[in-house]
C-alpha cells in the first residue's frame, strides 16, 4: 500500500458491503491510512494501556519515540507526562490526523514524523523511552537509538486476547489470525492483574538490565452507543463482531492486555 495514500472524508468507512468488504477485515494497516478517523474511535483499549503503564514506568521529563504512533492515542498520553515526544508512523495520513490530535490537545512537545519503524531518522542514544502500542517493533533500531538504561516498552494484547471479548466468537472465521483462546473470566472487570517476568536478560535479542517485565490486565473500553460500537468492530472485523455486540446491546468491550517493558543494558558513550 503506498505510504502516501490519501485520508477518506470522516464517517466513510461506514458505507461498505459487509459480505465483501474492500478492503477485508483485519486490514488494519489499510483501514488506519485511509480511514484514521475509525482507527482512533476504534483504539480506546491504548487509552486504558497508557493509564496503567504511568502506574509501572514514570515518562516525567524523558524524550520518547512513539514508534508506529497511529492517530494519537498513545501519543497524548506520553506527552502530558514527557519532556518530549517524537511520534512516528508510517503513512501521511495517519501522521496529519495524529498531528490535528495533538494540536486539539493544546500540546507542543509532541513532532509527529512520517518513518518506517526499522529507520528511524534519531541520533543513535538519544531518546530515553521507546513506547509501541500496537505496532510491529524494530528491536535492534529501538536498542540503536535508546540511550544506556532507555525504557523500551510494548504495548499488546494478552495471549488469546487478539480480538478482546470476542476472540472465541471469531476464531473460527479467522483460525490463521487467531490460534489461542483466553479463558473468558479474563474479561470480567473483577479478573486480577497478573505480573510476569520473561526468562533471562534478553528481549528479541537485545541485552536488558535485569529480565523484561510483564503487566497484564483487563480493561473494559466504553463506546459512545451500542450501535457506534457494533459498527466499529463490523467494520474492522465483520458481520459476527457487529452481531454479537448488537444481540447483547453492549457498547463496552473487554479486553487483556499486555504491558512488556524493561530497560536496556548499553555502554555509555564516552
Amino acid at each position: 500500500m503506498p505510504y502516501g495514500i490519501r485520508s477518506a472524508p470522516i464517517d466513510a468507512w461506514r458505507v461498505f458491503d459487509d459480505q465483501n468488504p474492500d478492503p477485508g477485515y483485519f486490514q488494519f494497516d489499510w483501514l488506519s491510512a485511509r480511514h484514521p478517523d475509525l482507527y482512533h474511535e476504534f483504539a480506546l483499549s491504548t487509552v486504558g494501556q497508557m493509564q496503567e503503564l504511568d502506574k509501572l514506568v514514570d515518562l516525567s521529563g524523558l524524550i520518547v519515540a512513539d514508534v508506529g504512533a497511529g492517530t494519537g492515542r498513545s501519543t497524548v498520553p506520553a506527552a502530558r507526562k514527557a519532556r518530549k515526544v517524537i511520534a512516528a508512523d508510517t503513512y501521511r495520513s495517519v501522521v496529519t490526523y495524529g498531528e490535528k490530535t495533538v494540536r486539539a490537545a493544546g500540546l507542543d512537545n509532541v513532532a509527529y514524523i512520517v518513518a518506517d519503524g526499522e529507520h528511524l531518522p534519531l541520533e543513535d542514544n538519544s531518546v530515553d523511552a521507546v513506547l509501541s502500542a500496537w505496532a510491529q517493533l524494530d528491536f535492534g533500531e529501538a536498542y540503536r537509538v535508546l540511550v544506556p538504561n532507555g525504557y523500551i516498552i510494548q504495548l499488546t494484547s494478552a495471549p488469546g486476547s487478539l480480538c478482546g471479548e470476542l476472540t472465541a466468537t471469531l476464531q473460527e472465521s479467522y483460525p490463521e489470525l487467531i490460534t489461542e483462546v483466553a479463558p473468558q473470566e479474563y474479561y470480567d472487570r473483577s479478573c486480577p492483574t497478573s505480573e510476569s517476568i520473561g526468562a533471562g536478560t534478553e528481549w528479541n535479542g537485545i541485552p536488558l538490565v535485569g529480565p523484561m517485565k510483564i503487566h497484564d490486565f483487563t480493561y473494559v473500553a466504553e463506546y459512545e452507543s451500542v450501535r457506534e460500537a457494533s459498527e466499529i468492530f463490523g467494520r474492522l472485523y465483520g458481520p459476527l463482531a457487529k452481531k454479537y455486540l448488537h444481540d447483547r446491546q453492549q457498547a463496552t468491550v473487554a479486553s487483556r492486555l499486555r504491558i512488556c517493558y524493561g530497560k536496556v543494558k548499553k555502554q555509555r558513550s564516552v
